[in-house]
């Protein structure tokens, strides 16, 4: 039912060129609080980023019974995340 085999590595990379491309503009463009601005925001999407791809293959890897309460726990928590 996938239509890219591998979505997981896709979205891996994409997230590190997007982390990446932010802290260099960061780093290179701007300094200040404008830079600890981007800095942040350079972080958090890399953290966020690689939560997603991590709970992907959670529920892949593990037990099924595990990897639905890996789903209940996602569906729950989705409408935590601030923005």
């Amino acid at each position: 039912m996938k239509k890219h085999k591998n979505a997981r590595l896709l979205l891996s990379t994409l997230a590190a060129i997007i982390s990446a491309a932010i802290f260099y503009v960061a780093l290179v463009s701007f300094t200040g609080s404008t830079q600890h601005i981007f800095l942040l925001a350079g972080g958090t999407n890399r953290d966020d980023l690689r939560a997603v791809a991590a709970a992907a293959v959670t529920q892949d890897v593990v037990h099924p019974g595990f990897a639905r309460f890996c789903r209940l726990v996602r569906h729950r928590a989705e409408p935590l995340e601030l923005p």
